[in-house]
C-alpha cells in the first residue's frame, strides 16, 4: 500500500488521468494506492486482467480504475474510472506520495 501525505479528491484523479468517471462521488478523497485485497474505501485499486475479476467484486477500493470491458466486475460502491492508464498513475502516485 502506498499511501499520499494529503488526500487527493476523486474528481483531481479522474482529471490527472485523463479518465471518465461513470458512477461515484467526485468528492471521495483518496490517500492511498491499494491492491484490490488490501484496499479501504479512501483507496484506489487497478483491475486491468480478467484473472481477477473475483477479487474485484468483493473489493472495498472507493474506486477501481479499470477498462470498459471489466467494469461489470467493479462493485456497486467503488466508483470505475475508464481510460486511466495505469503507467500514467503510477509514476504520479509516487512522485507525489514521497514530497
Amino acid at each position: 500500500m502506498l499511501r499520499l501525505p494529503d488526500a487527493v479528491p476523486l474528481s483531481e484523479l479522474v482529471r490527472l488521468l485523463a479518465g471518465r468517471l461513470v458512477r461515484g462521488p467526485e468528492g471521495l478523497r483518496i490517500d492511498r494506492l491499494a491492491t484490490l485485497e488490501s484496499a479501504d474505501g479512501s483507496s484506489i485499486a487497478f483491475l486491468s486482467s480478467r484473472s481477477y475479476r473475483d477479487r474485484a467484486r468483493v473489493t472495498s477500493a472507493g474506486v477501481v480504475v479499470t477498462s470498459p470491458e471489466m467494469a461489470d466486475a467493479v462493485p456497486a460502491h467503488a466508483a470505475p474510472n475508464f481510460r486511466a492508464a495505469k503507467r500514467a498513475a503510477v509514476p504520479w502516485w509516487e512522485t507525489t506520495a514521497s514530497r
